[in-house]
């Protein structure tokens, strides 16, 4: 009732009080981003722990992407790949990407390309263009699975159609908030950055 704002007006906070999932996670959110409050990194990490118990996938997920960049809360790979996983095996396609580039890049854990492609399978299934631009990679490649031209352009093609420029390079921050939710940058900015970035790989990333 208080989620919905029915009767009563909406009070997300009472109603995260209450116990509904989805206005903690709202409150969670608000709390990060500063939306009609202050910005409060602590509380939101609590609270998106709290709803991610609960078995909300989209609070795990966003416990994960902040774990992983550490630029909001201290960084700690290891919690990253559990919550990543968590979120993975409910169905967020995001985070079943972002574990796959961490088993690429083998980070934390022993790299593992044949891995990483079953990922990348998963969150290209769920519709995260990154994964099937980095899957095209393996595919191109050989590697984690059988070099593949066909398989390769067929998921390259599904990266190209969702209009976006996929900043080439580290696999860091692969869901990050520098990226919308396919995991890709967009706009002139990053077609710049991703030209230099192809010309020069390894360069630091421009400010």
């Amino acid at each position: 009732m208080y989620d919905a704002g029915t009767g009563v007006g909406r009070d997300v906070e009472k109603a995260c009080e209450l116990g509904l999932a989805a206005a903690c996670f709202e409150l969670g959110h608000r709390r990060r981003r500063g939306v009609g409050t202050k910005v409060d990194l602590e509380k939101a990490t609590d609270l998106y722990q709290r709803v991610c118990a609960w078995d909300v996938a989209e609070a795990c997920a966003e416990l994960a992407q902040m774990r992983e960049a550490g630029d909001e809360v201290d960084r700690h790979l290891g919690r990253a790949v559990e919550l990543h996983g968590l979120a993975c095996d409910k169905g967020i396609a995001s985070s079943c990407g972002s574990l796959g580039a961490m088993h690429e890049a083998g980070t934390p854990m022993a790299r593992d390309d044949a891995r990483a492609a079953e990922l990348y399978t998963l969150g290209c299934d769920g519709d995260h263009l990154a994964s099937c631009h980095f899957l095209a990679v393996l595919y191109v490649d050989g590697r984690g699975v059988e070099k593949d031209l066909e398989h390769a352009v067929g998921h390259g093609r599904k990266a190209c159609e969702g209009g976006r420029v996929r900043l080439r390079g580290s696999r860091r921050g692969f869901s990050g908030r520098r990226r919308n939710r396919e995991g890709f940058l967009s706009g002139p900015r990053a077609l710049r950055e991703s030209l230099r970035r192809r010309s020069a790989p390894g360069m630091p990333r421009p400010r």
